[in-house]
């Protein structure tokens, strides 16, 4: 219960943006700073690179850096983007639906309500249909998301196909 609680906590999905965003922001600033290195041993002479034109510009090019990592790492909290990252939503004292997955949601739905809808439904549906059932049924605030995968808030960076977002860590 505890375990649950923290991961669904603000401050376990603050851990997880704050990973991304040194993970992304450091290899972003190596490759910034590698090639700003290769031009320079390139075009050692070049008129250019005067000094207050080069701050200028890596200025701007670091500080770019740090918008574009903060976008990726902010981009699994987003809720326009809710049925792509959640991969659970739990509920308070649920003796009947354990496990939170959208599988395990779709289960207990075809088993306690006919559920026959194609595809994969949205959460909203889903936690629709099973307070329908279960009117007791109150899901957490918060689903298990990108950044909930571990206790540890990190988020799950080694999918399979079967996952939702498989392309979103391949993408980083």
């Amino acid at each position: 219960l505890e375990a649950t609680q923290w991961k669904l906590s603000s401050m376990c999905q603050l851990l997880g943006v704050l990973s991304v965003l040194s993970v992304q922001t450091s290899v972003m600033s190596l490759g910034v700073l590698s090639t700003y290195r290769m031009m320079i041993v390139i075009r050692p002479h070049s008129t250019d690179t005067t000094r207050f034109r080069a701050i200028a510009a890596c200025s701007l090019i670091s500080l770019c850096t740090w918008v574009i990592s903060g976008c990726l790492a902010l981009t699994p909290l987003m809720p326009v983007l809710h049925d792509y990252f959640v991969d659970e939503y739990h509920y308070t004292d649920n003796p009947i639906l354990l496990d939170g997955s959208r599988s395990a949601h779709i289960e207990f739905l075809k088993n306690y309500h006919n559920f026959t809808e194609p595809g994969t439904p949205s959460w909203k549906t889903l936690i629709e249909m099973t307070k329908e059932i279960w009117p007791k049924a109150k899901a957490y605030p918060r689903p298990m998301s990108y950044y909930s995968k571990h206790g540890v808030c990190l988020p799950k960076l080694f999918t399979t196909t079967s996952d939702l977002n498989w392309s979103y860590p391949f993408l980083l």
